[in-house]
């Protein structure tokens, strides 16, 4: 006897990336393909500015409190505090159909890490 399991597929998904730190730059586009990595820069350039990558700044008050969020590893403390003490953000949001899967979410993180000086990236995705 065979049975057929069925789950349902979205078909968009969205990943968010926050980057924490004392002060965030204006410019963050120029920051992101600045220091990219080689690997990832044409690709963070060809998605810029379209809801494939979106990069924004936001104040403290953001929508959800980053003093809730615990590092689950020894290690991650100090992005945690990092987290905890930021006085800017910005997001990276990466928005795409399911077929550009894992990439929309790699380029993403490598814009969020990209950022360079004393700030942690730290993903939410939905």
């Amino acid at each position: 006897m065979s049975a057929t399991l069925t789950f349902p597929v979205p078909m968009t998904s969205t990943s968010r990336f926050v980057v924490a730190g004392r002060t965030i730059p204006k410019n963050l586009p120029a920051l992101a393909i600045t220091h990219a990595t080689d690997a990832y820069r044409s690709h963070i350039t060809g998605r810029l500015g379209t809801p494939q990558l979106a990069l924004a700044r936001e104040p403290a008050g953001l929508r959800w409190d980053p003093r809730r969020l615990k590092a689950v590893h020894p290690r991650h403390r100090a992005a945690e505090a990092t987290l905890h003490r930021a006085c800017e953000f910005a997001v990276v949001t990466a928005f795409g159909p399911i077929t550009d899967q894992p990439r929309g979410v790699q380029v993403a993180r490598a814009a969020a890490y990209s950022w360079p000086g004393p700030s942690t990236a730290s993903p939410q995705t939905s």
